[in-house]
């Protein structure tokens, strides 16, 4: 491992800089990555890329869960700080709100069976591709075919446009 540190240490470093991780938090970032290469090195088959571009990869895809993961916690500290919870919904609220609900589930009865589940799995319990992929058993591009292929019947069928970049 303390060779893979020094191997990849200053690309994963570059990455948590490019992706605009905190210097303070950079040093978990950085760790948390290598715990997940680690996790993962069986994973790696070099017929398929350079281990660099593998340690990349994971270094990329960890960085930004990372950099979300800060941003939710500062937006719910700052939410708390200004004044506590959410205001209160008001019953028109809630009655909207129910009613979106109840479209969105008539919705996800179009989808098919593997698509509700993988869905249900990420949107519900915020798994990731892989862990739903492990919990599952289906392979990880079968997980991520049937997110994709669910959310844009999700969308076709609730009539919502996709927004243009």
């Amino acid at each position: 491992m303390v060779e893979v540190v020094d191997r990849y240490g200053g690309l994963v470093w570059s990455i948590a800089c490019a992706v605009g991780i905190a210097p303070a938090d950079a040093e978990d970032a950085v760790h948390e990555v290598f715990l997940a290469i680690w996790e993962n090195a069986g994973r790696f088959d070099p017929s398929l890329g350079a281990e660099s571009s593998f340690v990349g990869m994971i270094a990329r895809r960890r960085m930004i869960d990372h950099k979300r993961r800060r941003g939710r916690r500062a937006r719910l500290l700052a939410q708390h700080a200004a004044g506590g919870e959410t205001p209160s919904a008001t019953p028109d609220d809630d009655v909207l709100r129910a009613e979106e609900l109840a479209r969105i589930e008539s919705a996800m009865e179009l989808l098919s069976s593997p698509q509700r589940q993988v869905l249900r799995l990420a949107l519900h319990r915020q798994l990731t591709h892989e862990q739903i992929a492990s919990s599952t058993g289906l392979p990880l591009g079968t997980v991520k075919t049937h997110v994709r292929r669910g959310l844009i019947r999700l969308r076709d069928a609730l009539g919502l446009r996709r927004s243009s970049p």
